[in-house]
């Protein structure tokens, strides 16, 4: 059964966030094929589903950084 395009949203964005490296903001929206606003309720939905703790680093050219952790 394939799964809708919300959950493959969810899975990828979890698959991309799960080696805890930082991700840019535009690699995750170019990945997931998406927009802000749909990032933004995506990564609300994560944090939620999986108790993830997810944190945003403001680099260099105000890039933002995405990283990811189980919270305990």
């Amino acid at each position: 059964m394939p799964l809708s395009t919300r959950l493959e949203r969810l899975f990828r964005l979890a698959i991309l966030l799960v080696f805890g490296l930082p991700v840019s903001g535009n690699t995750v929206i170019s990945r997931l094929s998406c927009s802000e606003a749909t990032l933004t309720r995506a990564l609300k939905e994560v944090r939620k589903t999986y108790s993830a703790e997810i944190k945003y680093i403001k680099a260099m050219f105000s890039r933002v950084k995405i990283l990811f952790g189980l919270s305990r």
